[in-house]
């Protein structure tokens, strides 16, 4: 059964639109929708990643927010910034948010080899800290919720959960005027 297009010249009947007030309400309320999904499409055109949601952690109760909201970055941006002090800031969080946020590990910024912490590599309890080529080197890529920074010695150290039960850390040390990956971890209860 093939149905018609229905006819745009002719006017709906009166009940459909009974006013113009009517029908400018209805406009106001479309382009609230399109003003609000532009919104969310720009925030992850600017940098936000797809994966920009709240994580619940399983042993503490708390939501988490991902590192990667517009928020969440320009609270750890100014947090690194402000740890690195004089010892090229900027570079710190160009590091820093490419390891928490983006799908391509910065090698650049890493040593030949970099310390990363594992588990189960021996029968005995605890982590074992094995040197890995930086090729192996994963980022978060938008996984890392709860993002802590603090200053350990001359290091930056990041701590973060990258789900309800896991945790994830990552250490960056000034070399020359570089900040470099020296340490990355994860783990899970």
């Amino acid at each position: 059964m093939r149905r018609s297009s229905p006819r745009w010249d002719v006017l709906p009947p009166s009940g459909l639109l009974a006013s113009c007030a009517e029908d400018s309400v209805f406009m106001a309320l479309m382009k609230a929708l399109l003003a609000v999904g532009l919104l969310f499409s720009g925030a992850v055109a600017a940098g936000s990643h797809p994966a920009a949601q709240a994580v619940d952690n399983q042993q503490t109760g708390p939501v988490a927010l991902t590192a990667c909201t517009t928020l969440e970055r320009a609270r750890l941006k100014a947090e690194t910034i402000r740890i690195a002090k004089g010892r090229n800031p900027e570079d710190a969080w160009i590091v820093a948010a490419s390891m928490l946020c983006s799908e391509h590990a910065p090698i650049n910024n890493m040593p030949k080899l970099v310390l990363q912490e594992q588990y189960g590599l021996t029968d005995r309890p605890g982590p074992d800290f094995v040197l890995v080529p930086r090729s192996e080197i994963r980022t978060f890529a938008g996984r890392a919720y709860g993002v802590t920074v603090e200053r350990h010695k001359q290091d930056i150290r990041f701590h973060f959960q990258t789900a309800g039960i896991c945790n994830g850390a990552f250490a960056l040390r000034p070399i020359a005027s570089k900040w470099l990956i020296v340490e990355v971890g994860e783990a899970c209860d």
